[in-house]
């Protein structure tokens, strides 16, 4: 009896020895991106029409890599690299100038706004509104948003301020938001961009 369990010890011991070398080849063989790590990218509302936002597990501040991401995982489209203020200079402009949010209704029924381009977005009070641009020019947005879709919940036949839906990674808060929400926190579109692809 003893031997039998010698024998079970021994080989559990080296069943958990060889698990214990393995975990860091698994961890080692994570993501490139590393901190991208997809808890959800196809969750959607109520009328199955809105993408709810992705879950990432990403730093803090990190709103150009979430929309990167979210991008890639719902819409397909690979966004440059770049910090939020950066995108208008490395992605495809679609809008240089957004004039006020209630443009990008107009954008929607025209079809210039289509879901999976991202915004440009000016953050009052940003810590970040000092910077200069890879141009050296001030930096006229300090934040992204992804543009998730459109839904006439009214039913009017025209878009409301609650109906566009964006998502994003706000400090370290990711959600979905509407264009009311953005109304009602200050956050102004200042331009719109798509992915190259």
């Amino acid at each position: 009896m003893s031997s039998e369990f010698g024998k079970l010890v021994k080989n559990t011991a080296i069943v958990t020895a060889g698990f214990s070398l393995l975990i860091p080849v698994l961890l080692a063989t994570r993501n490139c991106e590393g901190d991208k790590q997809n808890i959800s990218p196809l969750n959607y509302s109520v009328s199955n029409n809105i993408p709810e936002a992705p879950k990432y597990n990403l730093r803090g501040l990190e709103c150009s890599g979430y929309v990167r991401n979210a991008a890639e995982d719902l819409f397909g489209k690979e966004f440059s690299w770049s910090n939020a203020w950066d995108r208008i200079h490395n992605d495809d402009v679609v809008v240089s100038n957004v004039a006020n949010n209630d443009e990008l209704i107009t954008y929607v029924n025209q079809g210039v706004l289509k879901p999976g381009m991202v915004l440009g977005i000016r953050c009052p009070g940003s810590s970040f509104s000092d910077r200069l641009d890879q141009t050296g020019n001030p930096v006229r947005n300090t934040h992204n948003e992804l543009y998730l879709g459109a839904e006439d919940v009214n039913r009017n036949g025209k878009f409301d301020t609650n109906e566009l839906y964006f998502a994003h990674q706000f400090i370290t808060n990711i959600e979905r938001i509407t264009l009311e929400d953005m109304n009602q926190r200050g956050l102004e579109a200042v331009y719109i961009v798509d992915s190259k692809n």
